[in-house]
């Protein structure tokens, strides 16, 4: 039998996935990486698993336990992984951009992760080469906005 803790994180792996999906659509950056996956349902859960593993291997962070602990930074952060320096707020087609770096619990630590995240998307594009100088020249210039 599940804890109550263990179906919020649960709960919150589904929300996630539902939230990269807004943001893929938004802004098609993984799809370049993974462009044999044509099923969007698949190609979110290829993401949360990706953005899992970055986040995890490198920072040792828990996406899951960041988006219950703090949402404004786990807003800022899956915007990173996108080349935003906003935040998305709002329902498709009616999004709009928010910055939520000063509700942060930890705003400087959601800024070095942002930081990091834009220099590991920036190595994954390069070293995929997909030609996409514009897309890998929106992280760099993320981690130039962020410093």
């Amino acid at each position: 039998m599940q804890t109550a803790q263990e179906n919020l994180l649960i709960d919150a792996g589904s929300q996630i996935k539902n939230i990269i999906g807004v943001y893929e659509a938004e802004c098609p950056i993984f799809c370049t990486l993974h462009p044999k996956i044509s099923d969007v349902a698949e190609l979110n859960r290829k993401i949360y698993d990706q953005v899992y593993d970055i986040l995890m291997d490198g920072l040792n962070i828990d996406i899951e336990q960041l988006f219950s602990d703090d949402i404004n930074s786990f807003r800022m952060i899956i915007a990173a992984f996108f080349g935003m320096k906003l935040a998305m707020n709002g329902i498709l087609p009616y999004l709009t951009e928010i910055d939520y770096l000063p509700e942060c619990n930890h705003p400087l630590h959601t800024v070095m992760v942002m930081c990091y995240v834009a220099d590991t998307m920036q190595k994954l594009l390069y070293k995929k080469d997909f030609g996409e100088t514009a897309t890998q020249e929106k992280y760099r210039e993320l981690k130039e906005f962020v410093f």
